[in-house]
């Protein structure tokens, strides 16, 4: 297991984005205030730094597979903005 598919199989499927456990950050780019679960912020940051989506766990499955099975839209929505598509379930 890689540190991305640990965070995205410890996600809760509905996680808050905004409360208490929530981050808070804007975007350098943009200057936009983005709201994201604790985790969906890790993953955004091991997205950014070139997280190896290609590799798979010893059932065979993708940190791709594991949001799917998990459910979690931010999460799924994440790996779509990283040019990752969430495709066919």
């Amino acid at each position: 297991m890689t540190p991305l598919m640990v965070a995205i199989i410890t996600q809760q499927k509905n996680a808050s984005r905004t409360g208490p456990g929530s981050v808070t950050t804007t975007d350098p780019k943009t200057h936009v205030e983005e709201h994201y679960s604790s985790h969906g912020e890790f993953v955004k940051e091991l997205l950014e730094r070139g997280a190896d989506l290609t590799l798979r766990n010893k059932a065979g499955q993708t940190a791709l597979d594991l949001a799917r099975e998990n459910g979690n839209e931010e999460i799924l929505s994440l790996l779509q903005a990283a040019g990752k598509p969430a495709a066919k379930p």
